[in-house]
C-alpha cells in the first residue's frame, strides 16, 4: 500500500522512464498521473539547475518526459507529458520549517495526447545516453563456436 505525504492511503507510485535531458528515475507518490507529472516536471528542472550533468540544458524552457506507474499490482501504464517553465516577475518568498524558500519559476505540465505507445517507446529510446545507443547498434551476438575450442579427446571446453 502506497501512502501519500498527507497520510492518504489511496495513492499510487510513479517514475520517470525517460526525458528530453536524459534523466530517468525518481519516485513520485500521488493519487493521479497529473499530480505526479507536475512534481516530476519541476524536479527535472531542478536537476538542470543543480546537477552538473544536466546544466547543459539550462537554456531549455520546455521538456518532454515519460511518466510510468510503478504501483505493485497496477497495469503499469505510461503517459507522455510536456512541462514548461516560466520565470515569475515577483518571486514568492515563503517560510517553511524556519527556512526561507524563494519560488522563482512557475511550471505548467500537460499530457501529450497524440503520443501512441510506439511514440512513447521511441521517446524512451531517444532519451538514453548516446553510448548506450551505439552499444545496442553495434552489439553482435557471439556464436557458440567462437567461445569453444576442441581438445584432443574431441570434447568441447568452454573458454572464458
Amino acid at each position: 500500500m502506497v501512502i501519500c505525504s498527507n497520510g492518504d492511503t489511496d495513492c499510487k507510485s510513479f517514475k520517470v522512464h525517460g526525458s528530453g535531458i536524459g534523466f530517468k528515475g525518481g519516485s513520485y507518490k500521488a493519487k493521479t498521473f497529473s499530480v505526479a507529472a507536475s512534481r516530476a516536471g519541476s524536479k527535472i528542472f531542478q536537476k538542470i539547475d543543480k546537477d552538473e550533468e544536466f546544466m547543459k540544458y539550462s537554456k531549455k524552457d520546455t521538456i518532454k518526459f515519460i511518466l510510468g506507474e510503478t504501483t505493485r499490482g497496477s497495469n503499469k501504464k505510461t503517459k507522455a507529458y510536456i512541462v514548461t517553465r516560466t520565470k515569475i516577475v515577483n518571486p514568492k518568498v515563503v517560510m517553511i520549517a524556519g527556512k526561507e524558500v524563494i519560488y522563482k519559476y512557475k511550471y505548467h505540465t500537460e499530457q501529450l495526447k497524440t503520443e501512441t505507445e510506439s511514440d512513447i517507446s521511441k521517446m524512451i529510446e531517444e532519451s538514453q545516453p548516446k553510448q548506450m545507443k551505439k552499444m545496442k547498434k553495434n552489439h553482435k551476438p557471439v556464436s557458440v563456436n567462437a567461445l569453444t575450442k576442441p581438445n584432443s579427446k574431441n570434447q568441447v571446453i568452454l573458454s572464458v
